[in-house]
């Protein structure tokens, strides 16, 4: 999996990040810096542990491999392991839209996953509340886990 992704690297002529813990905390810097960036208020911003699952090649990121069985799982060779960064923040729709645009585009493997938009007061303002996701790759004997 790992020589795949060097290849798909290479072949699309840019690199793709998988998020470990140190690549997570960089991202969550890079969100805050777009927020302001894009002039809106950061309210919160939170990075949570990771959870490991086991991925199979066949099934990657797709919904039916939540419907399978342990079992399946016992030969997978990586965990997918995932991290979710919960976003508030608040500014007029034109920014926060700007802002969303962004942070759908931002990297392949962290992925808007709930997003909500309410109004602020009374002066026009809105507040998001967004939930990325960012995946990461491990072999399944990772030490880590």
């Amino acid at each position: 999996m790992e020589q795949r992704l060097r290849q798909l690297n290479q072949s699309e002529g840019t690199e793709i990040h998988l998020f470990d813990q140190a690549e997570a905390d960089l991202f969550r810097e890079r969100i805050t810096e777009l927020t302001f960036d894009h002039g809106c208020q950061l309210k919160r911003l939170s990075l949570s542990d990771s959870r490991t699952t086991p991925w199979v090649a066949e099934h990657g990121l797709e919904k039916d491999r939540f419907d399978r069985t342990r079992d399946e799982d016992v030969d997978a060779m990586f965990d997918l392991e995932t991290r979710l960064i919960h976003l508030a923040a608040s500014g007029p729709l034109t920014k926060l839209t700007k802002l969303l645009v962004h942070l759908d585009t931002i990297e392949k493997f962290a992925v808007p996953t709930n997003l909500t938009i309410q109004r602020e007061g009374e002066n026009g303002q809105l507040a998001l509340d967004i939930e990325i996701s960012l995946y990461n790759l491990i072999p399944a004997n990772d030490s880590r886990m």
